[in-house]
């Protein structure tokens, strides 16, 4: 397996040296012999961009090459520095926040990347950005693994009584990982809130269930040691307010309740918001894929009676 690197400063992280370990052969852009650009590198089975400076500081050559490997339909694989903020262009792609020096993390991901690209043959679809009018394509990579996905989800529950402070807010950024994963394994296309509160966290492209409901889902996570029906009515109201912001018609609240992790919850407030746990989504992704997921959550919500009242 051949990678083509393209990173501001290849040797000034660790993924040369993961690369390597893994027994893949790579090459840095700026030390190709030919215009990249403009011709074709024979041998190269997919691309890794590293965004390892801060917001501005990378040069546009970088985000260039990242819009060439989508033109050619080349595999990419996008690495930054935590909760670097990242243009809107290329907001939507599938990215890795890992510290970049930290090379038992990288290689975790790479090794995922290179093991989900020797079998599966990527997918390409058109996705829009939630509030942009730009275009862009991203690789899917398939192949149901339901059941690494609920072993994932197990340990995170199995860890939130021994968290607090600064690790607790890790936690929930790993919850949030695990769904934009889930949605990425089911063949999604994902776009993650990088910076400030937007009032969701993930938006994905589902296809074949984007075009049934009119656009990006918006997917707000909710991971907490007890999550009442009342808290879940009040996110599902500032859920709807970023929907409305964007002109979207869908969003999907996925909690998990540490104290009652396959509890069912049910809210009255009649907004176009539906409410599961993280645990019925994998249910439901074992019996149909997620395209027939949405579009049924979606059924079931406008066939549901309103309670007296709500809005």
């Amino acid at each position: 397996m051949r990678c083509l690197l393209t990173a501001s400063d290849p040797t000034s992280t660790a993924i040369p040296e993961v690369l390597a370990s893994l027994g893949i052969d790579f090459i840095s852009s700026r030390d190709l012999s030919v215009d990249w650009l403009t011709e074709e590198v024979p041998g190269i089975d997919f691309v890794c961009a590293v965004l390892e400076g801060a917001e501005h500081e990378e040069p546009p050559a970088i985000y260039v090459e990242i819009g060439v490997a989508l033109g050619r339909k080349l595999p990419l694989i996008l690495f930054s520095q935590p909760a670097r903020p990242i243009p809107l262009a290329i907001a939507g792609l599938h990215r890795v926040e890992v510290d970049l020096d930290n090379a038992d993390a990288i290689s975790l991901h790479m090794r995922q990347f290179a093991r989900r690209l020797r079998r599966v043959a990527p997918r390409r679809m058109t996705f829009q950005h939630p509030g942009s009018s730009r275009n862009f394509e991203e690789q899917s990579l398939g192949g149901r693994n339901l059941e690494d996905m609920r072993q994932r989800l197990d340990d995170l529950i199995s860890q939130g009584s021994d968290f607090s402070g600064e690790r607790w807010r890790g936690l929930l950024r790993q919850y949030e990982i695990f769904l934009r994963d889930l949605f990425v394994t089911e063949g999604a296309q994902v776009s993650t809130v990088s910076a400030g509160d937007e009032g969701y966290d993930l938006a994905a492209w589902v296809d074949g269930a984007s075009q049934v409901v009119g656009g990006p889902v918006l997917l707000q996570a909710k991971f907490d040691r007890h999550i009442s029906s009342n808290a879940l009515e009040v996110a599902t109201e500032h859920l709807a307010v970023a929907m409305a912001r964007r002109a979207l018609n869908f969003a999907i609240i996925i909690y998990c309740d540490l104290a009652e992790p396959l509890a069912r919850k049910a809210i009255s407030r009649g907004f176009p918001v539906v409410t599961l746990s993280a645990y019925e989504l994998i249910e439901r992704l074992a019996e149909v894929p997620l395209k027939d997921v949405i579009v049924n959550l979606r059924n079931e919500l406008i066939h549901r009676p309103r309670a007296h009242g709500s809005v």
